[in-house]
């Protein structure tokens, strides 16, 4: 049978966070999809918890998995995308939830060529954060053609082919959105991409507002997209293994 959908979502230690119960739910009822897990050598159960999931119980075949040790985004969406099968590729944050009603209009809105993403909000209500996602939906998505992960990006299996997933640590999301605007206009629909507004909490607003700028200013100005994820990585200890990496960097 021909798999209609086919997500792919990389992760990292995701279970402390308390998010993929709420991701998984988006999914239930779907019948023709896949889920592809490229998973970096988790070691706190995420992988466990997934694979125990009623989703896949039923149908084993519903879950593939990829173990990588690979620090890149990037190159994680690449490799889960080389095995996906379906029509539809979406490539999931691991920290935005969708809805199930989000799933379906964008299954319902399948064509040959066509590309964009969900309708970005964050999950904590603050004045400075709505004015965020506002200027991500219709300044940075809308008018710039440019989406980040978090709004969960999907295109066409015919589109991706015409392109490919950058093999890098960060903004590959950026870097892809750019080289699929050159095929075709995207989408943006209007139903919710939810993120943990994590980082914010942890570093205040301001600091990760500004923070979020002068990443975006590194990326234009053409720092090495490894020294940009290291540092910001670095500047929210999400874990232990991304701070070791940034110290070696440094010596």
């Amino acid at each position: 049978m021909e798999i209609q959908l086919s997500i792919i979502l990389p992760t990292f230690n995701e279970i402390k966070l308390g998010i993929l119960p709420k991701l998984l739910e988006a999914f239930e009822g779907i019948n023709s999809f896949e889920m592809i897990l490229v998973d970096r050598m988790s070691d706190d159960g995420t992988v466990e918890f997934i694979k125990s999931h009623p989703l896949f119980q039923t149908n084993t075949n519903k879950l593939k998995l990829i173990k990588t040790i690979s620090n890149g985004r990037g190159k994680r969406l690449q490799e889960g995308f080389q095995i996906s099968q379906g029509r539809i590729i979406l490539l999931h944050h691991p920290r935005s939830i969708l809805t199930k009603e989000g799933i379906q209009t964008l299954i319902q809105s399948e064509g040959q060529w066509f590309w964009g993403g969900f309708t970005h909000k964050f999950d904590w209500p603050s004045p400075l954060l709505e004015f965020t996602s506002w200027y991500s939906n219709n300044i940075r998505a809308d008018f710039r053609k440019i989406f980040y992960l978090d709004h969960c990006i999907f295109a066409s299996r015919d589109l991706l082919l015409q392109t490919e997933i950058p093999d890098v640590e960060i903004f590959e999301d950026t870097i892809l959105s750019e080289r699929l605007a050159n095929l075709c206009k995207p989408i943006r629909l209007s139903n919710a991409s939810t993120t943990s507004s994590i980082r914010f909490k942890k570093n205040g607003i301001l600091y990760q507002c500004i923070l979020n700028q002068c990443m975006k200013w590194g990326f234009y100005l053409g720092i090495p997209l490894h020294r940009l994820n290291a540092f910001y990585e670095k500047s929210l200890e999400l874990n232990s293994k991304y701070r070791e990496g940034f110290q070696r960097d440094r010596k």
